[in-house]
């Protein structure tokens, strides 16, 4: 458990003002300034614990400078703490002194001054020198009493007693590690702390140990009909870390079963790397229906061996279909005509499709599911029914002539017997009648005359019988005459037309009607027609201005 900061509170300190102490140990190793002082380390008998005290420089010396100890080999190093205006910077090996001979190198960067009150960072790197791997590293710091600390990244796992520790794990080869401290001082003078470190050198060797393993998967479908083909499909892989040899796979089919007229299917896998696979397929073939089970078997030069097994339903489809249709719509409606099949047997029936005819005198508007026309014949492709599986499938016709037409549909698929069915609609006429009424000058002076064109077409499919038109004026106009299919008469200001007795698809009677404007207005002529097949009157009003 990690101890935050407010116990540590005034108890972390390292080497600030004119002392510094920074890592111990008994062979004495030099600690080294940024600042240009060499510092004579002090030592203490605690085996990879030292601790190394820098104080202010002592004066120089005036004897001649003995001659310099040959310089041992360089040795890698991890990067050092930079150093900047106004920072320190020193550092101590351990155990030896010499970073070349030495495990664990302890780096500080702390400043050359600082004002009381003032926040400030002290920074401790750790590193291992070396290229094995060091545990239970740990760094452990007095803390002064004229230093408060802040902040601590990482935090101590342990403060008390004056002493701050951190436990900083396992150090990979050349791997460092920093302790960021900061703080302010409390008072004016010095900051003076110690550190030391301690760590458990690691020699570690590794053993490969292999496991010789091998799988096969066997995939074959589970139902079949009897008419198609079987395919068997074997993959044997290497699943262990240890090469396997003389691998093999044997597939024994059972009685029922043939591949190219035999029951018993080889293949040789040969060597397997670790990871690497092989496969193998074939088609079986079945001689009647029913269910079989089949078991395949791998093995190798090394006594490992592998099996699967998979089972296989052959079975036969059969097909029904029927069809629906409405007994009767009028000419020109759509005619929706459905067909549902069935798969009744026990075995999927694959590549099932339907095919519908369309009659002439029928017209095609469209088909539900993907049906698409070809010449007169819609084809659904319903791809695979499954046993007791339907499906419906319906198209929309259209009926312009009047008669009774008759859909013929077929169902068929693989390995099933082919199934036909049909049903009829009957396609009836229906009239629809348009009242259209115009005039033919407009605006008219007064005293003059004006014709009205009155025009009944039937846009249906069957004749119109009895139609009867109706005009009315208005005081502002009189009758002058009137011709058309039928006789025009007028009683005061009601014009008649003689029933037309019938009216057949497509075709039009048109009367026309004479007026004389007696006076300025705006009036409307006003037209009504009935038949035997209208449940309503229809009527049309015309606009004209007189002046």
């Amino acid at each position: 458990m990690k101890t935050s900061l407010p116990n540590i509170v005034g108890a972390l300190s390292l080497g600030l003002g004119l002392t510094l102490l920074v890592g111990c140990s008994s062979q004495q190793p030099a600690a080294s300034s940024s600042a240009g002082t060499v510092v004579p380390p002090v030592f203490t008998e605690s085996g990879t614990v030292g601790t190394v005290q820098r104080t202010a420089p002592a004066p120089r010396s005036t004897a001649a400078p003995a001659a310099p100890a040959p310089k041992p080999a360089a040795a890698p190093a991890p990067a050092a703490v930079p150093a900047g205006d106004g920072l320190r910077k020193g550092s101590a090996a351990f155990p030896t002194g010499n970073p070349q001979s030495s495990a664990v190198l302890v780096e500080y960067l702390l400043p050359t001054e600082v004002i009381v009150g003032e926040p400030f960072d002290m920074i401790y790197r750790i590193s291992n020198l070396t290229d094995g791997t060091l545990r239970d590293v740990i760094w452990t710091s007095d803390m002064p009493e004229n230093f408060r600390a802040d902040q601590a990244t990482p935090e101590p796992d342990r403060a008390e007693g004056g002493v701050a520790l951190w436990n900083l794990g396992e150090f990979a080869p050349k791997q460092s590690k920093e302790i960021r401290i900061r703080g302010v001082a409390r008072q004016e003078g010095t900051i003076t702390g110690c550190g030391s470190v301690t760590y458990v050198p690691v020699v570690c060797d590794t053993i490969r140990v292999v496991r010789a393993a091998m799988e096969l998967v066997k995939t074959m479908p589970g139902d079949v009909i009897l008419c198609d083909p079987i395919p068997v499909r074997l993959v044997v892989k290497n699943t262990g870390s240890s090469a396997l040899t003389g691998v093999r796979v044997v597939d024994d089919l059972p009685e029922g079963l043939l591949a190219d007229g035999r029951r018993t299917v080889a293949f040789d896998a040969g060597t397997l790397r670790p990871g690497e696979s092989k496969e193998f397929t074939f088609n079986a073939t079945a001689a009647r229906t029913g269910k079989f089970n089949n078991v395949a078997k791998a093995t190798s030069a090394q006594g490992i061996s592998a099996e699967d097994a998979k089972a296989v339903t052959v079975r036969q489809p059969l097909l029904e279909i029927a069809c629906s249709a409405p007994d009767e719509r009028f000419a020109g409606r759509p005619i929706e005509v459905c067909y549902t099949v069935k798969n009744t047997g026990d075995a999927p029936l694959a590549n099932a499709k339907v095919d519908v005819v369309v009659p002439a005198g029928i017209s095609f508007r469209g088909a539900s599911a993907g049906g698409t026309l070809s010449g007169n014949i819609v084809t659904w492709p319903l791809g695979t029914l499954a046993p007791n599986a339907t499906k419906e499938v319906c198209l929309t016709l259209v009926g312009e002539v009047v008669g009774t037409y008759s859909f013929s549909g077929t169902a068929a698929g693989t390995c099933a017997k082919p199934v036909t069915t049909a049903c009829s609609t009957k396609v009836s006429g229906i009239p629809a009648i348009l009242l259209e009424v115009i005039d033919i000058e407009d605006p008219i002076e007064v005293g003059k005359t004006e014709t009205y064109r009155i025009e009944v077409t039937n846009q249906g499919s069957a004749p119109d019988t009895n139609i009867r038109i109706v005009c009315e004026l208005e005081d502002a106009q009189e009758f002058v005459s009137g011709t058309g299919p039928t006789a025009v008469t007028a009683v005061g200001r009601q014009i008649t037309m003689a029933p037309l007795a019938s009216l057949a698809p497509k075709d039009k009677a048109v009367w026309q009607v004479v007026v004389r404007a007696l006076k300025p207005a705006n009036v409307r002529f006003k037209t009504t027609m009935t038949s035997d097949q209208l449940t309503r009157p229809v009527e049309e009003t015309e606009s004209t201005n007189q002046y």
